[in-house]
């Protein structure tokens, strides 16, 4: 349907040019940086959009100025076998392998660049500030398996606390080689959280179909609620997830698996192997929630407008990349 073809140094001066005719744009100031991290690794893009019997299909590709044979995706055996830990209802989900690698390959690449230093100190004092850990002491280290960001529906979770239908579950699940290091970052992170609510904030051990997690619980017009969970599944995994009422969706495993639902098998199937993990969304599952979330209070939801467009949305079974 289409194709497109472009010089990287040519496509950003030419979006430069644009940018100065726009009153107060930050983009000229930031466009140099860009150009030059990008024409550093990079000549040309293509891109193109066609149709598979599934739908939609797009794919870029950006040309090295010379080979990187080290930056390619490594073939192994099994990879992202931590789906079969997310619940097949799954909403929406993000995975991938060795974040440790990852940052490093990040930092090391990017060490010259002012706007990636800056995002860098940026992301480790905000991390600092948040939760008390050295990002690259208490946290990289550990983080060498794979790892997976995912919202599934839930009837426990701590959102609930917001509306009664915000049925919306929030899970990160992580898998390393070096547990020690982790519950040593855990354990300061909940030092941290008692100093900065004074005590307000529980840490409170529960069990979850008979699987030992952690709690953290405040208090809720005098009714007790938990607002941060986790635990490990096994030996060298490690789930967190929106409160401890979010847990039996995951412990000690779903149901169903995510990587056996037939919309994720039919949405990833056709996506390059070897890979470095999927984004994915359910879009039926997804709209039916928020639609069931802020429809009765939506203005005009039976216009012809509101119907047809979500009609045409209602269409799009998945999304994924």
């Amino acid at each position: 349907i289409v194709t497109s073809y472009g010089d990287i140094k040519e496509l950003i001066r030419s979006l430069a040019v644009f940018a100065t005719a726009i009153p107060n744009s930050p983009l000229p100031l930031l466009l140099p940086s860009v150009e030059a991290n990008l024409t550093r690794h990079y000549t040309t893009i293509d891109s193109h959009l066609w149709v598979r019997p599934e739908g939609l299909q797009s794919q870029s590709n950006f040309y090295y100025t010379t080979p990187q044979p080290t930056w390619a995706t490594a073939p192994i055996d099994n990879p992202n076998q931590i789906l079969n830990r997310l619940p097949t209802a799954t909403f929406l989900s993000a995975n991938s392998r060795n974040f440790k690698r990852q940052w490093q390959s990040w930092t090391e690449n990017d060490s010259e660049d002012l706007g990636s230093q800056l995002l860098l100190n940026s992301i480790q004092g905000g991390i600092r500030n948040a939760t008390g850990l050295n990002l690259e002491k208490d946290l990289i280290p550990w983080l060498d398996g794979e790892y997976a960001f995912f919202l599934y529906p839930s009837t426990g979770s701590a959102f609930r606390l917001i509306a009664p239908n915000f049925n919306l579950g929030l899970g990160l699940m992580l898998q390393t080689s070096d547990r020690p290091a982790a519950d040593h970052a855990l354990n300061k992170l909940n030092q941290h959280v008692r100093s900065m609510t004074r005590g307000e904030l529980k840490i409170v051990p529960r069990r979850v179909k008979g699987q030992p997690f952690v709690s953290w619980e405040g208090k809720d017009r005098g009714k007790t609620v938990s607002i941060f969970s986790y635990g490990w599944l096994d030996n060298n995994t490690l789930v967190m997830a929106s409160g401890v009422g979010a847990l039996p969706e995951l412990a000690p495993k779903p149901y169903l698996p995510l990587d056996r639902n037939f919309t994720f098998k039919t949405a990833t199937a056709a996506l390059p192997i070897p890979n470095e993990g999927y984004f994915y969304v359910n879009m039926g599952s997804s709209l039916s929630f928020l639609y069931s979330l802020i429809s009765p209070s939506l203005p005009y939801a039976d216009t012809p407008f509101v119907q047809e467009l979500q009609r045409t949305l209602g269409s799009i079974r998945s999304i994924s990349s």
